[in-house]
């Protein structure tokens, strides 16, 4: 977390506009979107969102973390997965 406190100053910059998890397919989802969540309470990220994650990751998400959800998707394409969440469930948003 250090690091990046100090990332947007050595970039010139007062906060990072978007930060996302790219991929849930491994590491400690719950743990990094916790840390996001404090970044962006401190103030030094604006928006905090995930990339490629599945429906059944977007659940879990959704289900642990129900007032922290991503302010958006960023997928490369609408996986099956993906586009049923969003049409069944409402997605995040």
């Amino acid at each position: 977390m250090v690091v990046f406190v100090l990332l947007p100053f050595s970039l010139g910059l007062d906060y990072i506009d978007t930060y996302l998890i790219h991929s849930p397919n491994k590491g400690k989802i719950l743990e990094t979107w916790d840390a996001m969540i404090e970044l962006q309470q401190d103030k030094l990220v604006r928006s905090i969102g995930v990339s490629n994650f599945s429906d059944e990751h977007l659940r879990e998400l959704k289900k642990a973390r129900p007032n922290n959800i991503p302010a958006g998707k960023w997928i490369s394409f609408l996986s099956i997965y993906v586009c049923t969440f969003i049409m069944y469930e409402g997605g995040f948003g």
